[in-house]
């Protein structure tokens, strides 16, 4: 409960946020103003209205490493986001910041390792893996070839789909096919998963579930000529598919050169 009140403060960038430092900066000064008139008169006040102070100082700092990272989701500069991280003072938010900072490293710069390097970062601080930032991660994960962080992350977020390739590529392939039956009850009309159903049964040699789910794969792809292409080929090359995908997806993201 209180890590998601911070987040939603902490990492929601809305237009009340300069409006709530200022209110917060003229309380504060007003507040100094008085302590500065009572301190000497009245004594047992000073203490309460400086821890006053101290927390309308601190709602007021806070604006500063927000606002960078709002500007930083925006443009993508890398510098922003590190500026961001810098300012930061509480650790949870700097884990949140660090998770957006991977996600940068992922999105814009492609260079995975960079990438994984904030992910672990922001988990020292978080402990968790609740930001949405750990969603690629799960896939860069999976590209280094660290299957078991990948399967840790995807069941933490509950992204079947990250899960059921992780076992792929492990070749654990009943697991495989638990999550890869769960993908398709929570979406139905995906040929993507029945297309990957199919190549976990050709793996565990049933042949007659594997041509079923290949067949239903592609009579989603309503006449899209270029998905049913991408399915026979993937279903041709059943074997290798998903390990050749992620040996390009490690070229692209730098683990590899």
């Amino acid at each position: 409960m209180i890590k998601s009140i911070f987040i939603d403060y902490f990492t929601s960038y809305s237009v009340f946020a300069p409006i709530i430092a200022i209110i917060s900066a003229t309380l504060l000064l007003i507040v100094i103003f008085v302590n500065i008139k009572l301190s000497y008169k009245h004594k047992q006040q000073f203490i309460p209205l400086t821890i006053l102070a101290v927390c309308l100082a601190f709602l007021t700092y806070q604006y500063i490493p927000n606002h960078i990272i709002s500007s930083a989701v925006q443009t993508g500069n890398i510098y922003e986001y590190k500026k961001a991280i810098n300012y930061a003072i509480l650790p949870y938010q700097k884990g949140v910041f660090y998770s957006l900072t991977g996600e940068a490293y992922y999105q814009f710069e492609k260079d995975g390792a960079k990438a994984v390097q904030c992910y672990e970062k922001a988990h020292q601080y978080t402990k968790d893996y609740i930001a949405d930032g750990y969603i690629p991660a799960a896939l860069l994960y999976n590209v280094k070839g660290d299957y078991d962080k990948a399967i840790e992350i995807s069941l933490a977020r509950k992204t079947y789909n990250i899960l059921t390739i992780s076992y792929i590529l492990k070749k654990d392939y009943k697991k495989a096919l638990k999550y890869a039956n769960l993908c398709i009850n929570l979406n139905k009309s995906n040929p993507w998963y029945y297309c990957t159903r199919a190549i976990i049964y050709r793996n565990l040699g049933n042949i007659e579930n594997a041509d079923k789910d290949y067949r239903k794969s592609l009579d989603l792809c309503n006449n899209n000529s270029k998905f049913a292409d991408r399915i026979n080929k993937m279903y041709a090359n059943y074997q290798y598919s998903f390990k050749n995908k992620y040996l390009n997806l490690a070229k692209e993201y730098k683990f590899i050169q």
